[in-house]
């Protein structure tokens, strides 16, 4: 851009350097209180209102009502402006704000007027990624068009990747499209799903009510669990694997649904911070959208994505995507980087200084950025006072240096509460008087450590991860675990019922503190953390959690085996749930090991039918799996007659006991005697379906009858939908069976029914491949062809025993064509 210097006052505001000079030395502004000063100046000749100043500097952002009074206020104090005599900006109450000062010539090219496209929306410019912006610049072409793209940058710390989805964000609203970010939360303690509770609240807050109902139609329940700031009621969660495909599923059809009316560009920053049902949750939309006017775009650090992150995993599903592109963002050449230095530094970076700064920063734009800050701020300095190590700390070190000490001491808590923090929540925490701690706040968002959170009031943010973690290191021990236990009791003092945002902060903070005596407390916080992470279908989350609360239980002081033995039980749960059979057993075998410790049959019992899983009726079991449950039935007895019932009904489908009639026989018809006397629903569902599947064969059809039928209402009256399909299913095949036609009709229109409702891929499938037999034995085979078609259409990417079961269909009306 040419050279644009507004001179007023004492002042010149240079757009092409990005800078603020007073008396010819240079002034520390905010990139956004820069911002305001060049939009009041490029339409000086008019009152400007604050609705067009916070659309223009904050485009789609929610911001506090605070933050465009305080921008003012802060220009009015770099110019060296009065309120009370305003003579550069004025306040026109009611209205706005306008520039009263009068403009004088300025050095170099001058310009009277420049237009508003002039101001810069960054504090120092975008360089050097011309061919990154292309790229996302055709991705955001095809999305439009109604192709569904995804853009993966990655990157190192600093290398620019959120300001690089900032810039195509901005581009693209340009364009008229619809755009919310999400953030992922560095380290532990956000809760589950955190990044996609951010993408959502930002879309319920920048779209009307009735295209935002619209968009989630059916979904809604679904879409409450993650975001209750949609406004509507949380829908009956399913528990398992299949309760989470369909919350999935409604987040895809929200977002599918959502960009009929305009494209949408999602952005999830810092994948490599994201919990694991997040990443799972990123994975099935970018697989299942595949059309639609959507760009979704993950940002991640590389550096950090080793063999055993969960995020390695992602991107190996996403490398297979045709839609999929990864854009590696390494350091800037010399020439950008020069243009770079040379703008924030305010001085023309010579080749030594290029050659020096490359050198040591390898072109991380961050890296050198605090570079140029310090030349620009140490104007008299040579290079060799202000060498820069290659981890930049001794940049990040000079700054808060310049921070009096009662600042560096509150910035030094607020590093303990995360990336992102409460002022109100530090306040308690540092026994600070709240207008005490703003000063502090303020004297640090001047220096560029701090800059206010958009979400609400009051919160702030590091304006990087690596001054965190200096500020971090900084703190003895002995005070960390200190700030890290008052943290976490100052969150648990303010605690509102049903709030569950701080469940997982809490469990975090007395974990850090765990040098200090907290295991009790970081035990139990970490168990109410995990079930609330099951609620929400976070069940990689929730087992980390309980993982977590076994880990503080063994550095009590007192042992206490039945709780290690309940944690260890349900971490298991939690990662069968999320489908890590392995992980599973893992922990299912420590709890067996604690029960046997303990001399608890019931307990043996629990761990032995856990580490066998659910859903593995007729498959052969391994030497452990049959030990297990063998051990477990001895050891058991007649007693616990629950335990007792749910372990007959494994072994009922459990080589080599289900091998022979008469042993399935009898054990699913003990199973079933002692489920139906114990009133346990359960147990009942589990005894129900092993009892079923003893029955299969023509000998059994009319007890199998009865069974369906019981099931089916057993999953009515326990509002279980799965349990009702299986029923339905049950009656299904019994009544093919006997050649009942309307029976059979009745009960397909139920096995449907229950599938649209539940939209689960496998009940899905499964009601399509019925639909499919019914027509063929109806005789309208070239009918079947297409049903089965379409019921392969669902189940053949998913089910890897789709195929196989629809090519036997196939084989079987083949053979009634007599082809």
């Amino acid at each position: 851009m040419p050279r644009v210097i507004h001179a007023f006052e004492d002042c010149e505001l240079d757009l092409r350097l990005y800078q603020l000079r007073r008396r010819g030395r240079p002034v520390k502004l905010e990139p956004k209180v820069f911002d305001v000063l060049a939009h009041l100046i490029a339409h000086r000749d008019r009152v400007v209102t604050k609705l067009e100043l916070l659309d223009a500097l904050w485009p789609g952002e929610t911001v506090s009502d605070s933050v465009l009074p305080r921008a003012i206020a802060a220009a009015r104090r770099a110019v060296g402006d009065d309120r009370g005599s305003a003579r550069v900006l004025a306040t026109v109450h009611g209205r706005g704000y306008r520039f009263v000062a009068a403009l004088r010539a300025g050095t170099g090219e001058a310009e009277a007027h420049s237009p508003v496209e002039d101001a810069p929306a960054f504090a120092s410019p975008f360089v050097g990624r011309e061919s990154i912006l292309a790229k996302l610049e055709a991705a955001l072409a095809f999305a439009s068009a109604g192709r569904a793209c995804i853009a993966l940058l990655a990157g190192e710390p600093g290398i620019g990747k959120t300001r690089t989805t900032e810039e195509i964000a901005a581009r693209a609203r340009a364009n008229g499209a619809l755009t919310a970010f999400g953030r992922c939360h560095e380290g532990e303690g956000a809760p589950a799903f955190w990044p996609w509770r951010q993408l959502l609240r930002a879309l319920a807050e920048r779209c009307d009510r009735a295209p935002l109902e619209a968009a989630m139609g059916a979904d809604a329940g679904e879409l409450a669990l993650l975001a209750p700031e949609l406004g509507v009621a949380s829908g009956v969660a399913i528990e398992g694997e299949q309760a989470r495909f369909r919350l999935f599923d409604a987040l895809a059809g929200f977002v599918r649904r959502l960009a009929q009316e305009r494209t949408l560009v999602l952005v999830l920053d810092d994948l490599h911070w994201a919990d694991e049902a997040s990443l799972r949750a990123f994975g099935f939309l970018a697989s299942e959208l595949r059309e639609g006017r959507v760009l979704m775009i993950g940002t991640y650090r590389d550096v950090e994505v080793r063999r055993e992150h969960p995020l390695r995993e992602l991107l190996g599903a996403l490398a297979r995507l045709p839609s999929c592109e990864r854009l590696a963002l390494r350091g800037l050449e010399r020439p950008a980087l020069n243009a770079l230095v040379s703008a924030v530094a305010g001085r023309p970076a010579s080749e030594e200084l290029g050659r020096a700064v490359l050198e040591m920063t390898e072109g991380n734009p961050f890296f050198a950025v605090e570079l140029a800050r310090l030349l620009r701020d140490s104007p008299d300095a040579s290079l060799s006072t202000l060498a820069l190590p290659q981890n930049v700390r001794d940049a990040i070190g000079r700054r808060l240096d310049a921070l009096s000490p009662a600042a560096v001491q509150a910035l030094r808590a607020a590093a303990v509460l995360g990336r992102s923090f409460d002022a109100g929540l530090l306040s308690r925490l540092t026994e600070t008087a709240p207008d005490a701690l703003l000063d502090a706040i303020d004297e640090a968002q001047s220096a560029g450590v701090l800059s206010e959170g958009a979400e609400r009031v009051g919160s702030f943010s590091f304006t990087h991860a690596l001054v965190r973690q200096t500020l971090l290191e900084e703190l003895r021990a002995p005070e960390r675990v200190r700030l890290h236990r008052r943290a976490a009791e100052a969150l648990e003092s303010t605690l509102a019922a049903g709030d569950d945002g701080a469940l997982s902060e809490i469990a975090h903070h007395y974990f850090e503190a765990l040098p200090g005596g907290t295991a009790a407390p970081a035990a139990a916080a970490a168990e109410r953390a995990a079930r609330n992470a099951h609620q929400l279908l976070a069940y990689e989350e929730s087992a980390r959690l309980y993982e977590q609360a076994l880990e503080a239980l063994a550095s009590a002081a007192q042992p206490d085996s039945l709780r290690r033995y309940e944690l260890l039980a349900a971490a298991g749960g939690e990662h069968a749930a999320a489908g890590n059979r392995d992980s599973a057993r893992g922990h299912f075998r420590a709890a067996a090991n604690a029960a046997r410790a303990l001399g608890r049959a019931d307990l043996l019992t629990r761990a032995a039918i856990g580490f066998r899983g659910l859903g593995e009726m007729g498959v052969p079991p391994d030497a452990e799996t049959l030990g297990l449950l063998e051990e477990a039935r001895a050891a058991l007895g007649e007693s616990h007659p629950i335990q007792r019932a749910r372990l007959l009904s494994r072994l009922t489908g459990t080589p080599p006991y289900s091998l022979s009639m008469a042993t399935r026989d009898a054990l699913s018809r003990e199973a079933l005697a002692i489920a139906r006397a114990s009133g346990d629903d359960a147990t009942l569902h589990d005894a129900l379906g092993a009892r079923v599947w003893a029955c299969y064969g023509p000998d059994h059809v009319a007890e199998r009858i009865e069974l369906g039928h019981e099931l089916a209402a057993l999953g009515r009256r326990t509002a279980d939908p799965l349990a009702e399909f299986a029923g339905h299913e049950t009656l299904f095949a019994a009544h093919m069976l006997l050649g009942n036609a309307a029976e059979v009709d009745r009960a397909l229109a139920a096995c449907s029914r229950v599938a649209r409702d539940l939209r689960y891929a496998y009940v899905e499938f499964q009601a399509r491949y019925f639909e499919a037999a019914r027509i063929a034995c109806a005789g309208r085979l070239a009918e079947a062809d297409a049903a089965l078609e379409a019921a392969l259409a669902i189940g053949r990417d998913r089910f890897p025993y789709a195929q196989l079961q629809c090519d036997a269909h196939r084989l079987w009306v083949a053979i009634q064509r007599g082809d």
